[in-house]
């Protein structure tokens, strides 16, 4: 028998709307009360991250709500009335399509990126170290989909992958492409699960 999804996805979600709109919406379509194992598989922060391109002294704020938010998350899924049978929530950190330089030409009409890299190593180094606290896995998509960029063809980068250089982003510059897709399904050794 094969598991239900339930999708609740959201364009342009943010930590702030996951807790208002997509957590209401598992309820209205499973009910107050789950029976069987529900996994959990969470792609969140990625808009709140991209609000600080313009104003990087925000990353504080910012880190703050994303992990009070993903804290109502972690908490609605743990709660044993809803979930007598229990959870597992996966959250994949926060990529970017620069292969670690800042700069893609391709992308956002040639805008340097560089400035917020730090409050994105901030903003996932913060998630990892409240999933290790709460016990939920913690997927490194960034280190995965590294040297699989817009400048992952430059074999002076350090994540140039020769066996493999391909491009894993769509023309947006933030979601994946079919490769792309594939390898988030996939999670191939790459992907370190942290438990």
């Amino acid at each position: 028998e094969l598991p239900e999804i339930v999708d609740v996805s959201l364009a342009g979600a943010t930590s702030s709307s996951m807790v208002s709109q997509q957590l209401p919406d598992v309820t209205d379509a499973l009910g107050d009360s789950v029976s069987g194992t529900t996994v959990v598989m969470v792609t969140i922060a990625g808009n709140d991250v991209q609000r600080l391109l313009y104003n990087t002294a925000g990353t504080d704020d910012a880190i703050e709500t994303i992990l009070e938010k993903l804290g109502d998350l972690y908490d609605y899924f743990e709660d044993p009335e809803r979930f007598p049978d229990g959870s597992r929530v996966y959250l994949a950190n926060v990529y970017e399509p620069s292969d670690g330089v800042g700069q893609a030409d391709e992308c956002f009409y040639g805008m340097n990126l560089e400035n917020v890299l730090p409050s994105l190593d901030a903003v996932n180094a913060a998630t990892r170290a409240q999933a290790e606290e709460r016990g939920v896995a913690w997927i490194d998509l960034r280190g995965h989909f590294l040297g699989h960029g817009f400048n992952g063809y430059d074999s002076e980068n350090t994540y140039y992958e020769a066996d493999d250089p391909s491009l894993w982003f769509a023309d947006d510059c933030i979601h994946p492409n079919d490769r792309g897709h594939h390898e988030l399904r996939r999670r191939p050794r790459g992907v370190r699960l942290q438990r």
